[in-house]
């Protein structure tokens, strides 16, 4: 009876302990996650100037980070405009490229003095020193003959332009340019690509793309604008001393 009575405590005490382990709940807390709140940058900077914002983070029953860092990527705009004077036709477009993935930009030592009691977070000024080479850039035939510009128009805008072209301009303006201007085209193969309610046809498309590709944008164009500006992407990581990581928010900045 003694036994059996032993035994029966001995289950109970196991019990208790499984339900009630105050080692296993704090290291349960201290593995958590960081959290982490990146104050937005001001959405516009200059390039050559710096820019700073505020980060806050935070951990319940934890005070020791191995890591706080700033993250950044840097993303291109290249726009395009394309005219052809002759027909006052102009085509627009834009290419955008990844320059740099994510990677970390800056990093922090953990400091203890950071602690706002009355939001009880850390808190830490953070900045962006902008690049001067990211300042937004445009080019004119004034600046770069139209011809050197051409040369280098990526292959994309390029055949863009033609498929534009051909379902854009009007019948009359495919006429006067491939016509009149280019002579390269009779009045009757121009007319032939719409039907008789004046609306271009599938085959007419195609037969116009071709016939721009052939031709090339070193014949077709006569001026052009172009600008490339940059635009950033921020995030603040935090890692808690027992490894684990979070990020804040991304924050977007566009750069003059």
């Amino acid at each position: 009876m003694k036994r059996l009575l032993f035994i029966c405590l001995a289950i109970i005490g196991l019990s208790s302990c499984e339900e009630n382990d105050p080692v296993g709940e704090l290291g349960a807390v201290n593995k958590q996650a960081p959290s982490i709140y990146l104050s937005p940058f001001q959405p516009v900077a200059k390039a050559g100037e710096m820019t700073t914002t505020e980060v806050s983070y935070w951990i319940k029953g934890e005070r020791v980070y191995n890591g706080l860092h700033l993250w950044w990527k840097v993303d291109t705009e290249e726009a395009y405009e394309l005219k052809i004077s002759s027909i006052s036709y102009s085509f627009k477009t834009s290419v955008f490229a990844e320059k740099t993935a994510y990677e970390i930009l800056s990093s922090y030592e953990y400091d203890f003095s950071d602690w706002d009691p009355e939001s009880k977070t850390y808190r830490k000024e953070v900045g962006i020193d902008v690049p001067l080479s990211f300042k937004t850039y445009t080019q004119r035939p004034s600046q770069v003959a139209t011809a050197d510009f051409i040369s280098v128009v990526p292959a994309e805008v390029e055949t863009a332009m033609y498929e534009h072209l051909a379902v854009s301009a009007t019948s009359a303006n495919h006429k006067k340019l491939l016509v009149e201007v280019l002579a390269v085209a009779t009045e009757e193969e121009v007319m032939q690509t719409f039907n008789e309610d004046g609306i271009l046809t599938a085959e007419g498309k195609t037969w116009l793309i071709n016939k721009y590709t052939t031709i090339g944008i070193s014949t077709l164009i006569d001026s052009y604008n172009y600008g490339k500006k940059h635009s950033i992407t921020s995030k603040f990581e935090g890692i808690s001393s027992f490894g684990v990581s979070n990020f804040s928010e991304e924050s977007n900045i566009n750069v003059i």
